[in-house]
């Protein structure tokens, strides 16, 4: 057990004359950093990182058109292997994105943030939020169901 440490002793050490890590300040973690809505932002770009991924897979199986929409999107679900999985989680966290984007939304015009100096931020968040709305609205069209017909 001393031998590893002593490598790791080692090991940090070269590290550490090279990038000057133990230089950089440490500070403390504010209380406020430590409120779920605090959090919004980061789950935010997490969902939207999934939904690219998913989307991404999903395009590779997914052919548009009247005839064929709902025939991909049944072909997804049954032939392509952990396609109803990716679907139907691509589907679920687009819902839960708009209901963190709506969270986000409120929390920041709660606290003020739309205020000076922050009217840039706020402005450009309202344009994220309307597309994120639109991009919610037109992916609910593409499985072309009888449901989304209907809804759109």
């Amino acid at each position: 057990m001393k031998v590893v440490m002593e490598i790791g002793d080692t090991i940090w050490k070269w590290i550490d004359s090279r990038a000057h890590i133990s230089d950089i300040p440490l500070r403390g973690m504010p209380d406020y950093a430590l409120n779920v809505s605090y959090w919004t932002g980061g789950f935010l770009g997490a969902a939207f990182i999934y939904l690219i991924a998913t989307g991404i897979f999903l395009m590779l199986y997914y052919q548009p058109g009247k005839a064929t929409a709902y025939l991909s999107t049944k072909y997804i679900l049954t032939k392509v292997s952990y396609g109803n999985l990716i679907l139907t989680s691509h589907q679920y966290m687009a819902y839960a994105m708009i209901f963190i984007v709506f969270v986000h939304f409120f929390r920041n015009y709660y606290l003020g943030n739309y205020k000076k100096p922050r009217e840039l931020t706020w402005i450009i968040g309202i344009v994220m939020s309307v597309i994120v709305l639109v991009m919610g609205f037109t992916g609910y069209f593409l499985p072309y169901t009888e449901v989304s017909a209907d809804a759109t």
